[in-house]
């Protein structure tokens, strides 16, 4: 844990800061464990300066989680156009050619952009039923 500081770092907020510039260390709470309500954040004078690296950091973080784990926020199921997989699906019946599990899901992964093939498969599954198909042997079925 830090010491609080009795003296405040002299450093015109006005301008963006550099969070580089300052030796950070993973075991000193400043810039790490930065919360307003804190009895030591609220005494410690860098305070504000602790915030402003504090929220950087996180900023950081999310960006490189998001970029590394699509989230499902960043997903497009809702462009997913089931009218059009149900008619298809009766169509390819008709034809004795049934519609493939495997040709679905590339559907729905080209049009949700989602690369997790978990949570495509479980969207899939969730939503078969609440359009009158079903999956069989691999085979999308209409009901």
């Amino acid at each position: 844990m830090r010491t609080k500081k009795e003296e405040k770092t002299k450093i015109d907020l006005s301008i963006p800061v550099n969070i580089d510039s300052y030796n950070l260390s993973e075991e000193d709470c400043f810039g790490n464990l930065w919360l307003p309500s804190d009895n030591d954040c609220s005494l410690c004078a860098d305070n504000e300066l602790c915030g402003v690296i504090y929220s950087n950091k996180i900023k950081k973080k999310k960006a490189e989680f998001e970029f590394d784990n699509k989230t499902i926020d960043n997903t497009r199921f809702n462009e997913v156009n089931w009218d059009l997989i149900k008619k298809q699906a009766i169509n390819y019946k008709k034809e004795n050619n049934p519609m493939t599990f495997t040709e679905l899901f590339m559907y729905v992964k080209d049009v949700s952009k989602c690369d997790n093939d978990v949570v495509i498969e479980t969207y899939i599954e969730a939503n078969l039923l609440n359009h009158n198909l079903c999956k069989k042997d691999g085979l999308i079925l209409p009901l």
